[in-house]
């Protein structure tokens, strides 16, 4: 069976839930895609969500649900209060940029997402009281 968009997408928010910890606890809370998150009184959060982008066929195999390229981007959202030192907000984005580093996370056997080098920015202030930095992950995976 050929591997949905759902597969990746799912298989990538468990990956990130499961590794943003810090001694066994989240590092922070963690916003998801259509999931009601109060951010008030919160020292920093961050907001974790995937992007398809280009698809392909990477290989020539007479089949059709194999040698196709699924290309992507992670987004990783940082957020501190706005006018405060960027400190925390650079100490998370190091961990973000650790955990995704040209990563290789297994969506089934023998089947990986490649994660690629991860791209960093600053937002700056969002004008609802926090200050956004945000990591782009590139990634890719073969349904081979």
């Amino acid at each position: 069976m050929a591997t949905t968009y759902n597969d990746i997408i799912s298989t990538l928010k468990e990956y990130f839930n499961d590794n943003w910890v810090d001694g066994g606890s989240p590092r922070t809370p963690v916003a998801w895609p259509n999931v009601k998150f109060e951010s008030q009184g919160l020292p920093a959060w961050v907001r974790m969500y995937v992007r398809h982008s280009e698809s392909g066929r990477q290989l020539i195999t007479g089949e059709i649900a194999s040698g196709q390229v699924f290309r992507g981007l992670i987004f990783v959202d940082v957020f501190i209060p706005a006018n405060t030192s960027t400190e925390v907000s650079d100490t998370l984005m190091d961990h973000v940029r650790d955990l995704w580093n040209e990563k290789r996370v297994e969506i089934s056997p023998g089947k990986v997402i490649i994660c690629l080098v991860p791209e960093p920015d600053e937002i700056g202030d969002d004008g609802k009281g926090w200050y956004q930095s945000q990591m782009r992950i590139p990634f890719e995976f073969l349904e081979s």
